[in-house]
């Protein structure tokens, strides 16, 4: 009994791990270019035969084993820029000012032609790139015998999640990405190179879905269609975490994982719908998704209750409230008529700060008292 709760559970956090590196990458770019990219799947797919077709041809040369980590890491960076850099500069940044249903049948499109284009580059043969997990042997744990290389994944998956916590929270960058998703007018008005912005986080995103295809190479057969499974359990956990949160991938992934490694264990025709029942119920009950980040519609009802904005300023305490006045500069149709945005902080590091072409200052979020980020309101 005890041997088989822990298969169980090391094959849910074996599956939720390399689960969450491809989810991760696609709901930072729901969370930031706000457009569904099915094309997720090839990037996938193609980290993953980049990754076999190297290993395999490194082994046939005559180098070491473990020679495939780097490869591994080299693929899934070099799909990332190349076919991230393509698909962003070529097909989306034409649509970005589309319907979002259109932007999704676009990269369903990509996702066919990256598919095909496969099969063109790397033949309809399978690969097998079993060197790396070769070198790193086994392990037995509680009495049950696993390969040491699916233990290294649930550590890479812990590496990505503290690595996009850091960059998104920690760093001047993540702020830059924070006022980005908030608003995109605004952003550009206060001097950020939007355009670059999304380029970026496009080719991260599409790096890490390459990352998570690269990574399970070596632990099976890399074919034709690999690609096309993983894209609809990906977003299945972006769906049940809340598009856009990195916290609510990660939980989403937990779930799929452990929830479909019961099922497999145990009932293994149910395998697929426990998944996507839990998905409908976490729709039913809360549409947005377990972690959905605040819009900014959301931020504005919050922000007008008047017991909000009392509480925003006595939080502050000796902190400066940066109040801005703005002439029908934000957010078109507001007309002439003065509005008040007040953005509250507690320390901002010179650079912080970006001025428009008459003077007005705009404070970006620093070191937010609110998890919101932004503490007040328009009216």
């Amino acid at each position: 009994m005890l041997a088989q709760v822990v298969t169980i559970l090391l094959d849910g956090l074996n599956y939720a791990s390399f689960l969450f590196i491809v989810s991760v990458g696609l709901t930072i770019v729901v969370g930031v270019l706000k457009l569904l990219n099915v094309a997720h799947g090839a990037f996938y797919a193609w980290g993953a035969y980049a990754a076999a077709f190297s290993i395999t041809q490194a082994g046939e040369l005559g180098y070491p084993d473990w020679i495939g980590f780097l490869l591994i890491f080299a693929s899934s960076i070099i799909v990332g820029l190349v076919l991230g850099t393509i698909l962003e500069r070529l097909v989306l940044r034409r649509m970005y000012a589309q319907d979002e249903v259109l932007i999704a049948l676009a990269t369903f499109g990509v996702f066919l032609c990256l598919e095909d284009a496969i099969l063109l580059v790397f033949g309809v043969d399978p690969y097998f790139a079993y060197q790396p997990m070769a070198v790193l042997g086994n392990v037995v744990i509680g009495g049950v015998f696993r390969d040491v290389y699916s233990l290294t994944l649930f550590a890479l998956a812990i590496v990505v999640a503290v690595s996009c916590w850091w960059v998104l929270t920690k760093t001047k960058w993540g702020k830059l990405i924070a006022v980005v998703i908030y608003d995109r007018e605004i952003s550009q008005a206060m001097g950020i190179n939007v355009s670059a912005v999304y380029l970026i986080v496009f080719i991260i995103g599409a790096a890490l879905g390459a990352l998570g295809g690269a990574y399970v190479a070596p632990t099976t057969s890399v074919a034709p269609g690999f690609g096309i499974d993983v894209i609809v359990l990906s977003f299945a956990v972006v769906v049940i975490g809340g598009m856009g949160s990195i916290p609510g991938a990660l939980i989403g992934s937990i779930l799929v994982g452990v929830l479909r490694a019961v099922a497999v264990h145990k009932f293994p025709e149910l395998e697929l719908f426990v998944v996507f029942a839990v998905m409908a119920g976490v729709l039913i009950v809360r549409p947005e998704g377990l972690f959905a980040p605040l819009r900014l519609g959301q931020f504005r009802n919050l922000t007008n209750d008047p017991n909000i904005k009392k509480r925003c300023h006595n939080s502050m305490g000796s902190a400066r409230i940066f109040r801005a006045r703005c002439r029908g500069l934000l957010y078109g149709g507001l007309g002439p008529k003065q509005h008040y945005v007040w953005f509250g902080a507690r320390s901002c590091s010179p650079g912080s700060y970006g001025t428009l072409e008459n003077g007005i200052n705009f404070i970006w979020p620093c070191s937010l008292l609110w998890h919101w980020r932004l503490c007040g309101g328009f009216g």
